[in-house]
């Protein structure tokens, strides 16, 4: 049923930019919306021409640095991680956050991190939210998030940067489905460097606060 209505979209989206009225912000919510559909019905060449034209119609930071995570995304499914981590630090770039591209700037962005996590944690199940929070954080999250998880086996340092960076979002937001992910790959993460203590509390969090979102 879900790969019937795919094929469904797919279609009207391909009516919908035959029929294009020339609108760009029309345009771009149709060749980004269609490129996902194509993506996700493995049509990966289809879906990276339309990403392509969801890019060229962008007319601000926080749409090229979605169009950039899908592009991020589409490249890791058909196994360029290399390439898709490259274009979740294009993603962050364009939401004015660079990625170091030295060991010193990677380490010293990991020591500061670090050392915020020294606060204590703070009490996340009191700042779940069912409300949005801006589509810039949002954002933020998701292209921190996904450059960890494409460099666990790649670059350990520069994952270790984004996770941290990620975490400490979480922080400072109301918790959604979004920031989830990322208190739940700390349990991970944690159990990687035997911190198992951390870990097991990090996976209980994330456990709880999935649950308190019905997620």
């Amino acid at each position: 049923r879900q790969q019937s209505s795919l094929d469904v979209a797919a279609r009207q989206y391909a009516v919908a930019e035959k029929n294009s009225n020339g609108i760009a912000e029309i345009d771009y919510r149709i060749a980004a919306n269609s490129g996902e559909t194509l993506s996700r019905l493995s049509s990966f060449e289809a879906a990276s021409t339309r990403f392509d034209r969801a890019l060229e119609l962008a007319a601000t930071p926080e749409k090229r640095a979605f169009i950039r995570l899908c592009q991020g995304e589409l490249m890791f499914k058909v196994g360029s991680i290399a390439e898709g981590a490259n274009l979740m630090e294009k993603g962050l770039s364009e939401l004015g956050i660079r990625v170091p591209s030295t060991l010193l700037g990677l380490s010293i962005g990991i020591g500061t991190n670090l050392l915020l996590q020294l606060r204590p944690v703070p009490d996340l199940k009191q700042g779940v939210s069912h409300g949005r929070i801006s589509d810039r954080r949002i954002l933020t999250l998701q292209l921190l998030s996904k450059l960890s998880q494409y460099m666990i086996f790649n670059d350990s340092i520069k994952m270790l940067w984004a996770h941290l960076r990620s975490l400490n979002q979480v922080y400072r937001l109301p918790v959604t489905r979004y920031s989830v992910f990322s208190v739940s790959a700390h349990a991970c993460y944690a159990a990687m460097f035997s911190l198992h203590g951390r870990g097991n509390y990090f996976g209980s969090l994330g456990r709880d606060l999935a649950q308190e979102l019905d997620d």
